[in-house]
């Protein structure tokens, strides 16, 4: 047995189990991190609930933060990836707008986790973690939205005098429908009142 088998050994984790830990340590913190929020979810509350010593949390993730800040990334990716899929291939270009847009609110309601996670995130005191957080979610929309609105100006389907102005509209929409949801627990029928004015913005623009 060679010293690098030896410190493995020591660690105690291959790969594999050492992926099954880092997973059982995201679960346990998620859940914990969104019933406490981060400051009052104790150390050994998070390692008690994903059967793992302190010192497993430390050489996965540094710390209570950086445990956090890994949730807050994986949340990041993960709507970004869903934002990626619900891109629809064919259409007209209001098609595929109003498609990306609903399928935003959609995830909102249907990922009660990431939904009550991003309610831990918007109450961090913490300031920076949340502008950063919020600053990449929207980039990342306004990107598509201002592709697809220039796509459908390029093809006839829209007049548009200022595209970036029209962008900030939706993303309104959508930050006021992600506040009413998580804060203010409103009704999923709310989706449709805000898929109606949706509509109305498109309708504005639409030739």
């Amino acid at each position: 047995m060679t010293s690098s088998d030896v410190d493995h050994h020591r660690l105690g984790k291959p790969d594999q189990d050492g992926n099954a830990v880092r997973e059982r340590l995201l679960g346990a913190a998620l859940q914990l991190f969104a019933r406490k929020g981060f400051e009052s979810a104790s150390v050994r509350e998070l390692t008690e609930a994903a059967k793992v010593t302190r010192p497993t949390l430390y050489y996965h993730f540094g710390s209570k933060e950086g445990l956090y800040l890994e949730l807050v990334e994986r949340l990041c990716a993960t709507v970004e990836d869903s934002i990626l899929h619900s891109l629809v291939p064919q259409g007209t270009a209001r098609v595929r707008l109003r498609s990306f847009v609903l399928k935003i609110l959609d995830s909102i309601i249907e990922d009660a986790g990431n939904q009550r996670f991003f309610f831990v995130i918007s109450l961090d005191p913490r300031r920076n973690n949340l502008s950063s957080f919020h600053e990449r979610m929207r980039n990342f929309i306004a990107a598509v939205v201002e592709l697809l609105l220039e796509e459908g100006a390029e093809k006839g389907e829209f007049e548009i005098e200022d595209v970036k102005w029209i962008t900030k509209v939706i993303l309104a929409l959508v930050d006021s429908f992600i506040y009413n949801q998580i804060f203010l627990a409103y009704p999923k029928s709310y989706r449709d009142e805000t898929e109606k004015m949706l509509d109305v913005l498109l309708d504005q623009i639409a030739l």
